[in-house]
């Protein structure tokens, strides 16, 4: 359990390092200096924990580089771009000002990446459904434009509905915690009065989206 806890610190390590510190300039160098760390400890039994810090260290550089460099590739190309996509629904819709939104999985160059998508019609959507037209897409770590909240629960693209699309139904059977979401959130509705939803909700489930600004600034 111990070794397990020195690699963590290094994988952790690597990732504080990736996420805020330095470029990707000096992550070549870091992984052979930890290799070389790594490999002496197989020799040296006093600096075996150092080792196994360093081992973590390396496999989580080269983690970042791999998420950098190849997996967010294609969303980074696709930033500010126009594009005819099919997006399945992984959460139930809601009302925004101008239509409704809804988080989904969309398909770019072979990688699936989470979308928070936003469309024009206030037609209810499930999970399970897919709505294929053209979407303007951004990337949400920032590209064009300044970074976003999303990176941090995982959507790395926001799509805005461009022109026509179709909404079609699909099946639901891989989303039953939605689903299970969803039915909460429908009985606590019936329960409480309106401006007390919003809270049970955001206590219960972890969505806030009801809430207005001030009072989700005042709760941060």
């Amino acid at each position: 359990m111990r070794k397990l806890m020195w690699f963590t610190i290094g994988f952790a390590v690597a990732c504080g390092i990736c996420a805020y510190l330095m470029s990707q300039t000096w992550i070549i160098p870091l992984c052979v200096a930890g290799s070389l760390l790594a490999l002496a400890g197989i020799q040296f039994r006093k600096i075996r924990k150092i080792s196994l810090c360093c081992l973590g260290l390396v496999l989580g550089l080269l983690w970042c580089l791999f998420f950098r460099n190849l997996y967010l590739q294609p969303a980074v190309s696709a930033d500010g771009e126009t594009k005819n996509v099919t997006i399945r629904a992984t959460d139930y819709s809601y009302e925004t000002d101008y239509g409704s939104a809804f988080d989904g999985k969309v398909t770019l160059d072979g990688w699936i990446f989470s979308v928070r998508a936003y469309v024009d019609s206030k037609d209810p959507i499930v999970p399970g459904d897919t709505v294929t037209g053209s979407f303007r897409l951004r990337y949400t770590p920032g590209g064009l434009q300044s970074a976003t909240y999303h990176p941090g629960k995982g959507i790395f693209l926001l799509a805005y509905q461009r022109g026509e699309a179709a909404l079609s139904s699909g099946t639901t059977d891989k989303f039953y915690p939605a689903e299970l979401a969803g039915m909460i959130r429908e009985r606590l509705s019936s329960l409480f009065d309106e401006d007390v939803f919003p809270f049970t909700q955001a206590l219960l489930l972890g969505d806030g989206t009801l809430l207005d600004y001030e009072t989700q600034t005042a709760l941060k």
